[in-house]
């Protein structure tokens, strides 16, 4: 499949861009870092989603795919991680058969058994599109592996989906009971981008005969009348499902095959599907509930009118943008970098299940597929080094009293391209404490002074600090470890969701108004997706070495459960927590625990059930 050349894109701020891709990357480092092969949380969930910690396959595609678009030489290293985690469940999967599943738990993958598929069905569109992400990681990188790793997941949907009845093209999959028999234009489309692209790099000409094969199943579905495309066929494989119609397929098929004489698919979602929700404006999911705005459906859109670039398409495609880099800052559950599914929780999906307003790394990655208007169905256009720097920072650690200050020199070297302005920023400051830098903005190439200034009040702890710089074409980060040491003789204490913690999944921060800090964390224990496990970092023993008795507030409304708990990676007690009677309830349980002089962990879990939920736990100021 050949390069396509990219109109010319909508324009939007590099602080978007930038902390678009940091987004992405946070979501990536949210349980590992460096090398380990690891997929990506696919959302931050908001309480009305629930504790939903997947890593969707299709959005580790997408991933890939934004990163290689900037394809910085750390965005480059970043994609590779996450294409050999994919080769690794791939290689891991029970069936042993090439294919992989729609979603896995994001644990870092260090050996087999951490393969846990969330979602065990072998969906035709997913394992299209990592096997476009898988060739693209091969056009750019020549590794045979990821070649490989897309062949053969090319090679099970072909033995496993291919069908000769009704228009042809390929089935959806397995699921729990047994074959989809249904065929989706969706999945047909991506089904011939990932063959033309392995036709194209291969030079097999199988591929470009299957990949025809595919196209011909969604011209097929080409509804004249209305200029549009329908979704696809009922289970009997013939039959079109006329039941809902979806943003997707109209902006997809156009991105695939740039066919003018079907262009006005594009037209029929931006006059049928237009969605106004307060402040946001855009497209919905589909013509079944258009409430609310589906941004990443939006992006689509944007990169859509962009590509096909003709009268007023600019201009349509620039407003999409707009909408979407306000909803980056203003949407319900922003954090200030990503981009959330939907304006509003429960935007219908018109098949039983709903989009929130969460963080997600389909829609950022889409939206900067968009702002540089990229086709991610044609294989990448090659790119020269891009601009990029380094960051660090010295001393690399401090400490302090509570209510006074510490500095560093934050220091950027430029080593690829033309020096860009370089935002600077911090997260994981301490309660009560903040940061400033002065410059407050500095070039590529420069340095910046940090302070840090504590509260009287701030706890102390060893505080892992976040500082990181941003240009619109890259993103790093470095670490300032600050330990803060307390001026008072009262107990401390520490809350269970800082950011100071170290919260392994299925384990997650859960909203609580009775709690000490708003917030409790949950999924504690054995869950069904894995062991969650709460890990309070930076504990001081303020009294020096000894056995402390530390107050745990929990909450629990099911029966009386217990946890493990131990001390700097030592031998863990097992202690038997009552109930209170609701997990919006705190109570407390007291706990002797012997720690060292200076800071330690504490850490909870249960390996064989679930642990209570934990609040906070207060430290005394001597010990017995």
């Amino acid at each position: 499949m050949a390069t396509t050349a990219a109109a010319t894109p909508a324009s939007i701020t590099p602080t978007s861009t930038a902390n678009g891709y940091l987004f992405l990357d946070q979501m990536m480092d949210k349980y590992a870092t460096g090398s380990t092969p690891r997929l990506v949380q696919s959302f931050v969930p908001d309480s009305a989603m629930g504790s939903f910690t997947d890593s969707v396959t299709y959005d580790d595609a997408l991933v890939i795919d934004a990163l290689l678009t900037r394809g910085t030489a750390d965005d480059l290293a970043r994609a590779k991680v996450i294409g050999n985690a994919l080769l690794y469940v791939q290689a891991n999967d029970k069936s042993k058969d090439g294919r992989i599943r729609a979603a896995y738990a994001p644990t870092p993958l260090t050996s087999p058994s951490k393969v846990s598929a969330t979602d065990d069905t072998s969906d035709v569109g997913n394992m299209a599109w990592v096997g476009q992400a898988l060739v693209q990681l091969y056009a750019k990188t020549a590794d045979a592996s990821y070649l490989t790793g897309a062949t053969n997941l090319a090679t099970w949907i072909q033995t496993n989906a291919y069908a000769t009845n009704g228009p042809g093209g390929y089935t959806g999959g397995y699921d729990s009971s047994g074959k989809l028999t249904w065929k989706s234009t969706e999945h047909n489309l991506d089904v011939y981008a990932l063959f033309a692209m392995l036709a194209t790099e291969t030079g097999d000409s199988t591929w470009t005969t299957r990949a025809a094969h595919a196209k011909s199943f969604v011209a097929a579905m080409w509804d004249s009348t209305n200029s549009k495309y329908w979704v696809g066929t009922n289970p009997d494989g013939t039959s079109l499902n006329k039941g809902f119609l979806p943003e997707d397929v109209n902006t997809w098929t156009y991105l695939a095959f740039k066919d003018p004489a079907r262009a006005a698919s594009i037209d029929w979602d931006v006059t049928n599907l237009a969605a106004t929700d307060g402040a946001f404006s855009g497209v919905s999911f589909g013509a079944c509930d258009k409430s609310k705005v589906w941004f990443e459906g939006t992006a689509h859109l944007a990169d859509a009118l962009a590509i096909r670039n003709g009268g007023g398409d600019a201009t349509k495609a620039q407003n999409y943008l707009n909408a979407i880099q306000l909803a980056q800052t203003t949407a319900p559950h922003n954090n200030g970098k990503g981009i959330v599914a939907a304006s509003h929780d429960k935007l219908s999906d018109c098949d039983s299940d709903y989009y929130y307003a969460a963080p997600h790394t389909g829609a950022t990655s889409w939206y900067l597929l968009a702002a540089t208007a990229t086709d991610p169905f044609y294989l990448l256009p090659s790119s020269s080094v891009g601009n990029d720097f380094t960051l660090s920072a010295s001393p690399a650690s401090a400490t302090t009293t509570a209510g006074s200050t510490s500095s560093t020199t934050v220091t950027t070297a430029l080593t690829s391209g033309t020096a860009e302005p370089v935002a600077l920023s911090t997260s994981g400051l301490p309660s009560g404490a903040t940061a400033t830098f002065a410059p407050a903005s500095i070039t590529a190439g420069g340095t910046s002074t940090l302070t840090i200034t504590t509260a009287a009040n701030t706890s102390a702890g060893t505080y892992p600090i976040t500082i990181t710089g941003a240009t619109s074409s890259a993103t790093h980060s470095t670490t300032f470890t600050l330990t803060v040491t307390g001026t008072t003789t009262g107990p401390t204490l520490y809350e269970a969701e800082s950011t100071a913690n170290t919260i392994t999944a299925p384990a997650s921060v859960i909203t609580c108004t009775a709690c000490s800090g708003g917030a409790r964390v949950g999924h504690i224990g054995k869950q069904s997706t894995g062991t969650g496990t709460l890990q309070f970092n930076g504990i001081v023993a303020p009294d020096g070495a000894g056995t402390y008795q530390i107050t745990v507030a929990f909450t629990d409304g099911s029966a009386s459960r217990a946890a493990s708990i131990s001390v700097n990676g030592g031998p863990a007690q097992s202690v038997i927590f009552g109930t209170t009677g609701s997990f919006s309830t705190p109570g407390n349980q007291a706990v002797a625990l012997a720690l060292a002089a200076g800071t330690n962990t504490i850490t909870i879990t249960n390996p064989s059930a679930s642990a209570p939920d934990i609040d906070a736990i207060t430290v005394p100021a001597t010990h017995s």
